[in-house]
């Protein structure tokens, strides 16, 4: 298993795609707990996600927050929280 810490690299090799992969991975990396497929590890302050192949080694809380705002960049709606377009799409994906 390899790691990295580069950010785009590993998001292109994992290619979350979709409202709930994309919220998943924030939750994981947010709470520290494997949510929707992606796996995590901690060690201290360190935290590692465990995608396809390769995993993400955050080596700081620094770098975790960092990693946390570039996942909200994946967001098609920059105004909403996280949470709120998790939400937002998830009622939008109801077939009542």
């Amino acid at each position: 298993m390899s790691g990295t810490t580069d950010f785009d690299s590993w998001l292109a090799a994992n290619d979350p795609k979709g409202f709930e992969s994309i919220y998943n991975l924030h939750r994981t990396v947010l709470d520290r707990r494997s949510y929707g497929g992606w796996e995590v590890t901690t060690k201290d302050a360190k935290t590692f996600i465990k995608g396809c192949d390769e995993t993400l080694q955050l080596l700081s809380e620094k770098a975790r927050f960092a990693f946390l705002a570039r996942i909200d960049d994946l967001k098609d709606d920059p105004e909403l929280t996280m949470e709120g377009w998790y939400e937002f799409n998830r009622a939008m994906a109801k077939d009542d």
